[in-house]
Parts: structure tokens; C-alpha cells; sequence
């Protein structure tokens, strides 16, 4: 038996509430035993203890950490508790309190708005912060970054995912399959790309390899 153990009160906390309530059934449905609202307290041989008191035996426990930001500057603080260890940039993407640092990614947010810790919000970041360092070493003035989400996916299992663009919401074998195709191009090479996908095609006519040499 499976279980996900969630301090947050939803799966995919970040994500549309309908994609929420889409990955609950499906993980439901194959036997996953899904428990939100709850934290771990202790982590043994044995298993886990929660802080309500109750315990999870399993000799397997697989521990999916949140994000922290490795500071070793003195000088830059972290900010609140409701951003949990992320670092405080202005709409710039500067960090507060500094001149010339700058942050993205899921290490950084504004002071008081969440930034959304999806990878499409940081490779949007990324080209900003790579115009506004060029705007500092020529002068110029730098510019704001506006997150323009462009959609969600999640994968949920082979032939099962979940997804919302172009206002409207996917489900089942198609979602799983955009989902593929946009993972797949991801990648920044053909051969890569080529060898991945013949991958995933052998795998839909053969069984998951699971011997040990």
C-alpha cells in the first residue's frame, strides 16, 4: 500500500482547484491512500509518526522536501513565514536591500505576493533578469516581470495526467499525451529528444523491466 502524506490542505497546492480534485481520484482510485492537512513529526526505521500522534509503518519512506534558499550572504534576509525560506525580490526581480544580486526561480518572491513555483514562471524570470542585468551594465532602465501562465499539466500515471490551457480543461489519455509531447520538447537537442521517444514508445508495447542484474 501507498500513502502521500501532504502538510498542504490539497494536492498540487499551486495548481487549478479542478486539477486538485482530477489527482486525488486518480491516485484514489489506484489504491493510493492520499492523507492532506498533515505533517510528519518523525521519520524512523520503522516508519513515520505524524503530529497528531498517529504512525505510519513502512520499511519505505521516500521524504519530497520543500524549497529552501541556500543564502551564505549575511546581508540577505529570507523572507516571511507565509513564503517559507524564499527570498524577497522587488517587481524587477532585484533582490531587496541589494544593488546589483538578483533572483528567480523558486528561491524568489515578492515581498507580498507569491510567486507561483511552476517552471514556466522561471524560465519567463530568467529571460527577464537576463534583460535587466544587460539594462544595469548599459545604463538603461530595467524592467518589471509580469508571469504570463500559459497553462497547467501534470502527469498522473502512465495514460493518466491533467491539464488546463486554452480555457479549457483536459483529462485522461489526451492530457497525458500533450503532456509528453510538451516534456519532450523541453529538451534542448534532437537526439535527445529522438531517443526519449523511442524510449516511451517501447514502453507502451512492453512491460516495466524490473530484474536486477
Amino acid at each position: 500500500k501507498i500513502y502521500v502524506v501532504a502538510g498542504e490542505k490539497e494536492l498540487l497546492n499551486a495548481f487549478n482547484p479542478k486539477l486538485q480534485k482530477r489527482a486525488r481520484e486518480v491516485l484514489t482510485r489506484e489504491g493510493v491512500v492520499v492523507r492532506t492537512g498533515s505533517r510528519v513529526s518523525a521519520v524512523d526505521a520503522q516508519g513515520v509518526v505524524l503530529v497528531d500522534g498517529s504512525r505510519i509503518d513502512s520499511p519505505h519512506v521516500i521524504w519530497v522536501a520543500g524549497v529552501k534558499a541556500n543564502v551564505p550572504d549575511a546581508d540577505i534576509t529570507l523572507v516571511g513565514e507565509k513564503t517559507r525560506g524564499r527570498i524577497a525580490v522587488d517587481r524587477n526581480l532585484k533582490v531587496l536591500g541589494q544593488e546589483n544580486i538578483y533572483a528567480l526561480g523558486d528561491v524568489a518572491t515578492f515581498e507580498n505576493e507569491g510567486l507561483p513555483m511552476h517552471a514556466q514562471m522561471a524560465v519567463q524570470a530568467a529571460q527577464t533578469v537576463a534583460d535587466n542585468i544587460i539594462a544595469d551594465l548599459r545604463g538603461r532602465k530595467t524592467k518589471p516581470f509580469v508571469y504570463k501562465p500559459i497553462g497547467d499539466l501534470v502527469s498522473l500515471g502512465q495514460w493518466q495526467a491533467a491539464g488546463y490551457f486554452f480555457n479549457t480543461f483536459w483529462m485522461g489519455p489526451v492530457a497525458w499525451f500533450v503532456w509528453r509531447t510538451v516534456y519532450l520538447f523541453k529538451f534542448p537537442s534532437w537526439p535527445k529528444r529522438i531517443k526519449i521517444a523511442v524510449d516511451w514508445t517501447l514502453d507502451i508495447f512492453y512491460p516495466r523491466d524490473i530484474t536486477r542484474a
